[in-house]
């Protein structure tokens, strides 16, 4: 059993404040995928995304806050979260996982690696190894099964 040094009643309001935190910080996520959208006419915006945005968000930072408490962890993972929807929406609209958002967010994790005590920084190294290794080989097997098209984009590696 791990030690708290919170009070009971902190455990129990903190996933509701990541959630209004979740709310509170869609707009800018549905700014940002607007702004891919902006650039990428050809293809329909999902309807009602600031909605979706909004409502997928906040469930998923309250669910983040449920399981890591108030802790470095959940904060982390809230950030992953807001990187993950936002990644998601734009890939579902135009299929198109923008470097802009993806190569801070490796960035944040090599950082995260050298601060976290729940991981090692070789851990976090090696995780990005294997990932970049798997979809190295999907963009690979992508390329050969069709030809002449682009089956997974840079992003996607």
């Amino acid at each position: 059993m791990s030690f708290n040094p919170f009070p009971a009643w902190i455990n129990l309001i903190w996933p509701a404040v990541l959630a209004l935190i979740g709310l509170c910080i869609s707009p800018a996520l549905n700014w940002l995928a607007e702004t891919v959208h902006r650039r990428h006419l050809e293809f329909p915006a999902i309807p009602h995304r600031a909605v979706w945005l909004a409502v997928i968000t906040a469930l998923l930072f309250g669910l983040a806050g449920w399981r890591f408490g108030l802790t470095l962890r959940a904060g982390v993972s809230c950030f992953y979260i807001a990187v993950l929807v936002l990644v998601t929406a734009a890939d579902l609209e135009h299929r198109l996982i923008p470097n802009r958002f993806i190569l801070p967010a490796i960035l944040f994790a090599l950082a995260v690696g050298f601060i976290a005590t729940w991981m090692t920084w070789k851990a976090s190294l090696l995780g990005g190894a294997v990932g970049l290794v798997f979809f190295a080989v999907a963009y690979v097997l992508a390329a050969v099964v069709y030809p002449g098209k682009i089956g997974l984009g840079m992003g996607d590696v």
